[in-house]
């Protein structure tokens, strides 16, 4: 397999990071780019360990579109009609950030495959929903390393479950699996309180988008061209309820409402929507923004990261993992039904929110550099 290197320091430390980069998504991709780059601030070489989940490998999408539009020639004829331009715009888009700013080894669809890969000085898993059961589609062997002897220098950066509770088959798997880890932090609270539920011991450690300064996402972000302020819909699971609370708050707050529709099943689709625009055009859209409704961790991340008020929404499963993350920077009340929301945030505010991100970002940092330079992680 060749390598392109991160660095031309062939003397440095390798680094194997396997993670959710495939999954068609802004934040998935984002946290895999963030997470490599904190592996290379602490003077690892990393590689993206290029494992193909079932339902990523190529036509794997289209299948999966086809068989929801019910497997039948009237089906077929649909997509092709309403669905296949989005669907290879969708994978161009990611495919192309993967490409040009992440270096991946040999393409994996096994665990099989990724243990023909050459070794590596450290295993990284994370971050992302790494460790969710029900979404990782072929199973989570991958993502804890199972084809790994028990002696290989394994750690989980910010990994997590996206899931309130652990079945007994749940508990089994963990316990067997992750015991080996030499060092793990989790993403959210709740992921830690299962972990110890099971004896597994870790810490909370923020997302690599938040630990990632934002200069960075200022580098890669592109302005997006609109007319006057705006407030940015990105929802993944939302409802036209949100649409409707984004009309509302748009016209209290005299903004135009502009909607970043990234998936082809967006109950939110209307003409003139800002359909999967490129990875930076994404972060430039935020970034812009006077104000973003989102139900995506990643849409809070980033709102947060910008200094942008944001009003987050939620809808069962899905909403645990973005509460953990509000009561964690101190924002609970930026939950859309709360009882201290309100639509309206005062720049002192958005100021103590920044200090908090900061604060953050600087306490997972220290945390993250003690553990890889301690020999928690080390061989």
């Amino acid at each position: 397999m060749r390598v392109k290197p991160v660095t031309d320091d062939r003397t440095s430390p390798t680094a194997g990071l396997i993670t959710l980069h495939r999954v068609p998504n802004y934040g998935s991709v984002l946290q895999a780019y963030a997470t490599q780059q904190l592996l290379k601030r602490n003077g690892f070489q990393p590689t993206v360990l290029d494992y193909w989940r079932p339902d990523q490998v190529p036509g794997a999408r289209r299948e999966g579109i086809h068989t929801r539009l019910g497997g039948t020639p009237l089906g077929r004829a649909v997509y092709r009609v309403t669905q296949r331009d989005y669907v290879e715009r969708s994978l161009e888009r990611f495919g192309q950030f993967v490409d040009a700013n992440l270096c991946v080894s040999s393409a994996c669809t096994s665990v099989d495959d990724m243990s023909a890969l050459p070794g590596q000085d450290l295993y990284v898993v994370g971050s992302d929903q790494v460790w969710n059961r029900r979404l990782n589609v072929g199973g989570t062997d991958p993502y804890v390393l199972s084809y790994l002897p028990s002696s290989a220098p394994k750690i989980a950066l910010s990994a997590s479950i996206g899931r309130s509770r652990f079945t007994s088959e749940d508990t089994d798997y963990f316990r067997k699996h992750l015991r080996s880890f030499r060092w793990i932090s989790v993403r959210e609270s709740s992921a830690q309180q299962l972990l110890k539920s099971i004896n597994i011991t870790s810490t909370v450690v923020p997302d690599p988008t938040l630990l990632t300064q934002r200069s960075t996402w200022d580098d890669l972000a592109e302005p997006l061209d609109v007319d006057g302020p705006y407030l940015l819909i990105y929802c993944l699971h939302g409802s036209k309820a949100v649409r409707r609370l984004a009309d509302r708050l748009a016209s209290d707050l005299g903004l135009t409402v502009v909607n970043l529709v990234s998936y082809w099943r967006s109950p939110l689709k209307h003409p003139g929507d800002l359909r999967l625009p490129t990875v930076p055009q994404f972060l430039g859209a935020v970034r812009g923004a006077s104000h973003v409704i989102t139900d995506s961790f990643h849409g809070t991340c980033f709102s947060m990261n910008f200094g942008v008020p944001v009003s987050v929404v939620t809808e069962p499963p899905h909403g645990v993992r973005l509460v953990d993350f509000l009561e964690l920077v101190g924002c609970g009340d930026r939950l859309h039904g709360s009882a201290n929301y309100s639509p309206q945030v005062s720049e002192a505010y958005l100021s103590a929110m920044g200090d908090r991100v900061a604060e953050l970002r600087s306490e997972g940092l220290q945390t993250l550099d003690e553990a890889l330079s301690s020999g928690q992680a080390g061989n």
